[in-house]
């Protein structure tokens, strides 16, 4: 089913056993006749010979053919054609422009999506219908696309946001206030180091892997949260005043004796000193 028009990679022996195994794209459908699959497109995804590898696929008849499995790629919503792609010039480190390009369209490789968050498998092959081979491709949803817009998720970040503000500054403001004056910035250092190990604890749930389910491992995550703050209210109703530091170093600046200078002595100095110079 490979047209006669593409001329490398492996279709250069013609041999039908084999599958294509080069270089193919998909490319927004254009209106421009002239390059209607332009690589510098935003729109544009291709797979390289490097990119794909063969296998042998059993048919549900028993019989056997060769296939060619290319990998996933993120694609933005569109319309879209695929083609047989080879590049006549290739720039190091970049991307040829149009004219540089050869694409074939593949029979019958035309699809269409409007919904993002979607994976899809496509497998294109031929038919033989009326002893004549026909394209067939058939779309194999993975993992269905979102039905729930994702700006719902904007009014949780807000939430997350000011929860995450008022606590931390709350937190560093009462270890700052509670510590003595040698030991605030080191309280302060403490406080913080609680969030590194509260990151450890879900690393650990992770890597042990003890949920199949990940909304299950949420709502654990969930449930973990409410003990600890189950565990602040407590301490906040149970709270007493520590030690106040607060006017410490206040009176240690501004500290002043309550005694009198020795007139005789300063003048008794200056006598001395004087006599130094004469």
């Amino acid at each position: 089913m490979v047209p006669d028009s593409v001329t490398w990679g492996n279709c250069l022996t013609k041999n039908d056993s084999m599958a294509y195994a080069d270089r193919i794209a998909v490319c927004a459908i254009s209106k421009s006749s002239s390059h209607p699959c332009n690589p510098r497109s935003s729109k544009y995804y291709t797979w390289a010979s490097d990119e794909v590898h063969s296998q042998e696929v059993i048919g549900y008849d028993g019989s056997r053919f060769s296939a060619t499995i290319y990998g996933f790629k993120d694609v933005r919503p569109e319309k879209y054609q695929a083609y047989y792609v080879y590049y006549n010039k290739t720039i190091n480190g970049g991307v040829p422009a149009a004219e540089d390009i050869v694409a074939v369209p593949i029979e019958g490789f035309t699809f269409e999506f409007d919904t993002m968050g979607g994976v899809y498998a496509f497998t294109v092959g031929a038919r033989n219908q009326s002893s004549k081979l026909q394209p067939q491709m058939n779309i194999h949803s993975i993992v269905p696309a979102n039905n729930v817009n994702i700006l719902l998720q904007i009014p949780q970040y807000i939430v997350i946001s000011a929860a995450e503000v008022i606590f931390s500054i709350t937190g560093l403001e009462f270890a700052y206030s509670q510590a003595a004056p040698s030991m605030k910035s080191v309280v302060q250092a403490i406080w913080l180091l609680t969030v590194a190990f509260g990151d450890i604890i879900i690393i650990i749930i992770a890597r042990l892997d003890l949920f199949s389910d990940l909304a299950i491992e949420m709502f654990s995550y969930a449930g973990g949260m409410f003990v600890v703050i189950t565990v602040f209210a407590l301490i906040a109703i149970f709270y007493y005043d520590y030690a106040d530091y607060s006017d410490e170093t206040a009176t240690a600046d501004t500290c002043t004796s309550d005694g009198t200078d020795n007139a005789s002595f300063v003048a008794d100095s200056e006598d001395r000193l004087s006599g130094t110079k004469m």
